[in-house]
């Protein structure tokens, strides 16, 4: 391509070896390439794209974004830029090159160019760089009088922390103690969240303080924390919901905004038995119908097949108006129902003669050819 339009502007007039660059060639991948190609115009491609230094900043985490910086640049005011993005504090970021921490002065365009030239960087003029996230400066913010700076400082341990971290664990516990008589939903969010990722699981200090504010609804206005400590009580809790399995259901069926309640019901369906199956199969009936829909599967993996109540409560809702929880039903019923039975059969099959959309339809023909089977599938 780069010869042809080199041919066609030397048919033009343009004298051989004045070749112009079409300015969409600066943003092709191909433009980057070291290659000597045709004369070198693809190396001098290379040093006016030093205008603007492409840096790609990598997380521990994996987390990855890059930016076209404009020449000239520092560490630090990448460091803004990733802060601005992913909301850390830039005293708390470390730039690594490698194994080399780089200096908040160095500029990063010089870095750049003498990295390419030197053969460090073969097939791409993108500088890559690590970021690392310094848990000292983050645990120091958290006492800071800023209610942003504290909300910074929380979200940087989200990225550095690691798992069992006792001393982050307890520094956030004591953090989310003062919260409790502050208007700070953002805080105590993001206190939370580093908990749920942090603590180990069965760490009852985490356990009973998140049980204990949700039984005395301390944060009965921020249904966003609420939602949260729901999320981390089924994250950390053992197997079986021995401790708040109980606190878990009573938010299912009675918490005022359904984001809670659907959380709740997610935490319990992921260590949910036969037992619980009755309980769930309450939110059949939940106002919202995101919440109906997320216990159907539930039960499809945990009511026990022939199990009356819940078999009638399933075909109850096939039947309903919403066609949005038909599929899920339908496949709902085909897991619990006993094979060849003949309600959940006809209610199939009353649902399946309305005008229904070819993917609902499929899910009711599946279910109906699953029901009659004479055999209990291997």
């Amino acid at each position: 391509w780069l010869k042809e339009q080199q041919q066609q502007q030397q048919q033009r007039g343009v004298a051989a070896g004045t070749f112009v660059l079409p300015c969409c060639l600066w943003h092709c991948r191909a433009s980057l390439d070291e290659r000597n190609v045709d004369g070198g115009y693809l190396r001098r491609a290379g040093r006016m794209l030093d205008a603007s230094t492409p840096v790609t900043v990598r997380s521990f985490s994996g987390r990855e974004i890059t930016f076209s910086l404009t020449v000239p640049c520092t560490v630090w005011e990448l460091k803004r830029k990733v802060s601005d993005a992913w909301h850390l504090p830039p005293d708390c970021q470390r730039m690594l090159l490698d194994s080399a921490v780089l200096e908040d002065d160095e500029p990063l365009d010089v870095l750049h160019r003498s990295l390419s030239t030197s053969g460090d960087v073969l097939t791409t003029r993108t500088l890559q760089l690590t970021l690392a996230v310094s848990n000292v400066d983050a645990l120091q913010r958290l006492a800071h009088a800023d209610p942003g700076v504290r909300v910074n400082a929380l979200r940087a341990l989200l990225y550095s922390a690691e798992k069992g971290d006792d001393n982050v664990v307890k520094a956030v516990l004591e953090r989310l103690v003062q919260l409790d008589t502050e208007d700070e939903r953002a805080s105590r969010a993001a206190a939370v969240e580093v908990l749920c990722n942090v603590a180990e699981r069965g760490d009852m200090r985490v356990l009973r303080c998140l049980a204990q504010r949700l039984n005395d609804h301390t944060w009965r206005a921020d249904w966003f924390t609420r939602r949260a400590s729901v999320v981390t009580l089924g994250t950390l809790a053992e197997e079986g919901l021995v401790e708040n399995g109980q606190l878990l259901q009573r938010l299912m069926e009675e918490d005022p905004d359904w984001r809670v309640r659907l959380a709740a019901l997610e935490a319990l369906g992921a260590h949910a038995f036969p037992e619980t199956a009755t309980a769930i199969a309450t939110r059949l009936q939940d106002e919202q119908w995101r919440v109906r829909h997320a216990a159907l599967p539930i039960l499809a993996r945990v009511a026990r097949r022939g199990d009356e109540h819940i078999v009638r409560e399933v075909c109850r809702t096939l039947k309903g108006s919403d066609e949005r929880l038909i599929p899920a039903a339908a496949r709902t019923l085909a897991d619990i129902a006993p094979f060849g039975e003949a309600q959940s059969i006809e209610a199939l099959v009353e649902v399946l003669n309305k005008p229904l959309i070819g993917e609902v339809r499929a899910a009711l023909v599946a279910a109906i050819a699953h029901l009659q089977q004479d055999r209990k599938p291997l």
